[in-house]
Parts: C-alpha cells; sequence; structure tokens
C-alpha cells in the first residue's frame, strides 16, 4: 500500500472500521484524481475528485463513509458525497420530527416547482409559493422552508414555502398581539396605499393609519407622505384585540400647530398662503404646513356669479387674503380674497344711475333671467319679463346666449344687495299700448291664420304680435254651408252652443278682424271677425239711414247691405 508503514500502524486510533461507517478524516494529498484521507486506521483512505465541487485544500478536516476496505491489497475506499448525504438525511428526519422547518437554497426551475438544496436535492412546488414571490426573486437566496412530506425510500422531500411564511406570520401575529396596547409607539412596513389611508404590516399583522391621521394637514396625497415597502413609525391609536384590529396615527408623533393657531393668527388678520386644492365651493390654503383656511366661492371676488374659482385662483398660487374666522376647536379658518380689494358697490352711485342705458355681456343664465355683466365684478339682473313686449319665454335659456352684448336701461340700484335691475324692453316702442288705440277706435286689423283649433284659432299680426279668434267670433256667413235669412243663422248660432263650432278658418287665411281685448298675461290680442262684420254692416246701415231723409228704406237698399256683408 502507498505510504504505508509501521509508524501508521502502531499510530492508529480507529482499530476496526466497517462498511457504511461515517468517520471524521483529516486530507493527506490531493491529486488529478484522487484525494487521500487520513480517517486515524491503518491505512489511508481515496476518495475519487470528482465527487468534489473544487478540491479540497491540505489537512482540511472531511466527513466521509467508508465504502468498500480490502485489507488484503491495503485498499480503503471512501465517499464524501454519500457521508454528506447520509448526514443531511439524518439532519432532515430530526427536523421533520421536530419543527419541520429547515432552511435551503432554489437551484433550478422545473415544469412544475423548483428543486432546493436543503443537503439533498429536495422538491418544492409552484403550489407552495406564495403569489407574491416568484423564482428570480427567491432563486440562489438562503430561504425558510417546511418539510410537508417525505419518502425516504425514494430519497424525497417536499416542502412548502408558504406554510412556512403563514405560520411563523401567525405566531408572530400572535406574540405582537399579546404584546401592543394604546399609545405604543411601533414600526412597520408600508404594504399598501390607497385613497383612504396607508397600510402597515407589523409582524403579519395588517394596521391601518387613516388618511386624516397622516399629517395635520387635511387635503394631502398619502402618496407624498410615504412609500411602497418604507419602514416608518406610528402610534396605536386604537386596538381591537378580539378582531385583530389596529388603527395607527403618524401626525400624532408631530407636535400639533393647531395648538399655537392664536398666537399667530387674529381674525381680521392680513396674511399670506399657497394654494392647496380648489374645488366647486371655494379654494383651500395652506397658511403653513397643517394649518389649513377656506376661501368660500362667495369670497373669491366682488363679482357675484363665477362659473368656477379656477376663473380667479389656480393650483399653487401665492395670494394674500384676509382672515374672516378662526375655529380653533373645529380646526377651521374662514379667509377672505375679495375683503382686501376695494368694493365697486361702495361708490357705484357715483358711476350709475335709474334710467341709464347700459351696454354688458350675458354671464351667468337662470331661470328667471339673466346676469349681464356691465362691469368687472359689476353685474346687472334682467328678468324674463322685462326682455320683449310680445314674446313669451319659458326660461333664461330661451331668451339669452352666454357672451351676447345685451342693450338695456337701468331700473333700480341696490347697493346693499349689490344688484343692478335692468330693462330691456322699455327701450322698444311698447305694441300693446297702440293695440290698445285700436280697440278704442275699433280700428281693423289685417291678420293671417297660423293654427286652426276646436275653440278657435290662433292669428300673426304685425310687429310681432300674436292674437287669438275664438270660435264664437268666426264669421258665420263664410262658413261651410251658407245660411241665408235672420232664421236660419240664430239657428245656426245656438246649434253651436251644444255642438263644436264649424271650421270657418284655415291656417293661411288673411281676414280683417276688430281687437276687442288684451290678454296680458299670455301677451295674445282677443279678435273677432264677427264684431268687424257687425260693425261695417252698423256703418252701411247708417249710411243708408242717413241718405232716407224720411226715416224709411227701400227693398232693394236691403238686399244691397246684406250683399255688401256677405262680400266683407
Amino acid at each position: 500500500m502507498e505510504n504505508f508503514n509501521m509508524e501508521q500502524l502502531e499510530n492508529a486510533k480507529v482499530t476496526s472500521i466497517n462498511k457504511g461507517d461515517i468517520v471524521t478524516g483529516k486530507v493527506l494529498k490531493v491529486d488529478s484524481n484522487t484525494v487521500f484521507v487520513d480517517i486515524g486506521y491503518k491505512m489511508e483512505g481515496k476518495i475519487d475528485i470528482s465527487e468534489f465541487n473544487s478540491p479540497p485544500r491540505m489537512n482540511d478536516e472531511i466527513e466521509v463513509m467508508v465504502i468498500e476496505k480490502d485489507e488484503y491489497i491495503g485498499e480503503l475506499l471512501l465517499s464524501y458525497k454519500q457521508a454528506k448525504f447520509m448526514k443531511a438525511w439524518k439532519n432532515i428526519l430530526e427536523i421533520y420530527n421536530d419543527t419541520k422547518y429547515i432552511s435551503g437554497i432554489i437551484e433550478r426551475k422545473l415544469n412544475n416547482g423548483y428543486e432546493v438544496d436543503i443537503g439533498i436535492i429536495a422538491f418544492l412546488p409552484f403550489s407552495q409559493i406564495r403569489h407574491t414571490e416568484n423564482f428570480e426573486d427567491l432563486r440562489e437566496k438562503q430561504l425558510m422552508f417546511k418539510i410537508i412530506d417525505i419518502k425516504q425510500k425514494f430519497n424525497k422531500v417536499i416542502l412548502s414555502r408558504r406554510q412556512y411564511v403563514e405560520e411563523v406570520n401567525e405566531k408572530n401575529r400572535k406574540e405582537t398581539l399579546e404584546k401592543i396596547e394604546e399609545g405604543q409607539i411601533i414600526e412597520g412596513v408600508v404594504k399598501n396605499i390607497t385613497r383612504f389611508g396607508v397600510f402597515l404590516d407589523i409582524n403579519g399583522i395588517d394596521a391601518l393609519i387613516p388618511r386624516s391621521e397622516l399629517s395635520w394637514s387635511i387635503n394631502v396625497d398619502p402618496k407624498d407622505i410615504v412609500a411602497i415597502n418604507q419602514k416608518i413609525k406610528a402610534m396605536i391609536l386604537n386596538f381591537d384585540k378580539r378582531l385583530g384590529k389596529i388603527t395607527l396615527s403618524l401626525k400624532n408623533l408631530q407636535s400639533n400647530p393647531w395648538n399655537t393657531v392664536d398666537e399667530k393668527y387674529q381674525e381680521g388678520m392680513i396674511a399670506k398662503g399657497k394654494v392647496l386644492k380648489i374645488i366647486n365651493s371655494g379654494v383651500f390654503i395652506e397658511l403653513e404646513p397643517g394649518i389649513e383656511g377656506f376661501i368660500a366661492k362667495e369670497n373669491l371676488t366682488w363679482a357675484k356669479h363665477i362659473k368656477s374659482p379656477f376663473e380667479v385662483l389656480t393650483g399653487n398660487d401665492l395670494v394674500e387674503f384676509k382672515i374672516l374666522k378662526i375655529d380653533k376647536m373645529n380646526k377651521k379658518i374662514a379667509l377672505g380674497l375679495k375683503q382686501i380689494l376695494p368694493n365697486p358697490w361702495m361708490e357705484i352711485s357715483k358711476k350709475y344711475y335709474v334710467g341709464q342705458k347700459i351696454s354688458g355681456k350675458v354671464k351667468f343664465i337662470v331661470k328667471n333671467g339673466a346676469y349681464i355683466e356691465i362691469d368687472e365684478n359689476i353685474e346687472g339682473f334682467l328678468d324674463l319679463n322685462d326682455v320683449s313686449w310680445t314674446k313669451k319665454f319659458i326660461t333664461g335659456f330661451d331668451a339669452f346666449k352666454k357672451g351676447e352684448v345685451i342693450n338695456a336701461v337701468i331700473t333700480d340700484i341696490s347697493a346693499e344687495s349689490q344688484l343692478l335691475k335692468l330693462n330691456l324692453k322699455q327701450l322698444l316702442v311698447n305694441p300693446w299700448e297702440v293695440l290698445n288705440e285700436k280697440i278704442t277706435s275699433k280700428m281693423p286689423v289685417d291678420v293671417t291664420v297660423d293654427k286652426v283649433m276646436a275653440r278657435g284659432s290662433y292669428i300673426k299680426m304685425e310687429n310681432d304680435l300674436n292674437g287669438f279668434i275664438p270660435a264664437t267670433h268666426y264669421d258665420y256667413y263664410h262658413s261651410r254651408e251658407q245660411y241665408h235669412g235672420k232664421e236660419q243663422y240664430h239657428i245656426k248660432e245656438q246649434q253651436h252652443h251644444k255642438e263644436q263650432p264649424p271650421e270657418t278658418l284655415h291656417k293661411g287665411d288673411k281676414v280683417k278682424c276688430l281687437i276687442i281685448d288684451i290678454d296680458q298675461r299670455n301677451k295674445l290680442a282677443i279678435c273677432s271677425i264677427k264684431e268687424y262684420k257687425r260693425t261695417i254692416a252698423e256703418k252701411e246701415m247708417e249710411k243708408y239711414i242717413k241718405k232716407d231723409s224720411s226715416g224709411g228704406m227701400k227693398l232693394g237698399d236691403m238686399i244691397n247691405l246684406n250683399q255688401i256683408m256677405k262680400k266683407e
């Protein structure tokens, strides 16, 4: 046997070894094919160098297994791999019978899972990995697993990463819940950021920092304060041990600026701040971090109507304002922007007067009218009833267009209400007054039938006026059936009290009539063809009477009068 001598035999500490024994030896020599090891026996052991990932060094102590012993030829074959494998199996079995938790390194991805080195190659199914973990994050890292099954006959070990993490988290959770109490400062990792707050992971426990507890500032974006996976400390505000719910506060670790607000700010004071947020009803202003005020929409400008606060201010603007009211208890400060500007209504009478003609643009339309911008911050109101003598509008949107120029007359000025009353139709001739004159003088008018209904006909008149002829005021001499004689006329007229009047007019007909009344509410002239005919007849009668100085009338004259009435 190579390098074997009597001195080694005499110094041998191990007198007996058996196949399968695992012993510790010292590396004596390493060549290109073999590693020679002294295990304290009377002969040196040999290990094939291919069993090592990298060759051992001289005097390294390693554990080996006795594979074959032949004292006749003086050969002792050892295995480094087998010793390592058996030792690993022994360790695995001990762990499996105890905590079942073992460390290992994920080495390779397979079709249905991963290979993990735990001293031997174990199998980790995909189903036993947490959904938040992936191969690239886990590969070649020392991780903990749980042994969930062993098939020693096949040298197979099944692992679970998911079960290990869940069980450890649950254990940590219970331990943490036993220790924590309200008012305690605790550390956690930001797990999720939502619009209503921030979720922290505290040893497997989900805790919430509500948005209102992130900062003393009211309008704050959680993403501007914390970031995902950031470690932060917070104070426990509320702890429900039964439900395991924890509510935290970040702002309670900072001093409350509202405690000294009355020392820095007073009502009536002029101050400066930054626009934080603009909403439909007004603007939030930051006086300092944690101290915010609000400018209501009506306190932004002396103009009574603005569509949006964006017309006056924009985000991050630095503005000067007046402090109107401080409510320390409710942490509210009312601010005013227009209060530091000159009030144009204080000197309104110097610039405008009742009866003055003005011109302005339609700024804001409402149901019953429109607000007209006469000057910067000065508005007048034009009511629907003061727009036209003849037209009837249902809403302001029927009468006005935003931005159009309107000419009107000032009818009232109220500095207290900050409003001018305007009238447009006073600039126009009142056609109803003209019609009243025609009623008195019984002057006939020419009209066009616009719409025929059972109860009468709507008509179009001069100057865009509308009128109505009741069916009872039609000309019955022009009905579809011709009636001759006074007796037949009365019969037909009596029938109309019981039945629908005959259709004697058609759309587009041009007729003469008299105005007998005016419906001011509906802006309609009530007309009568019958009265017109009667008036003509009376005039003709008077004419013939005057011709007959004796007071009598000839039969021929009566016939001519009847023909005149039919023609008219």
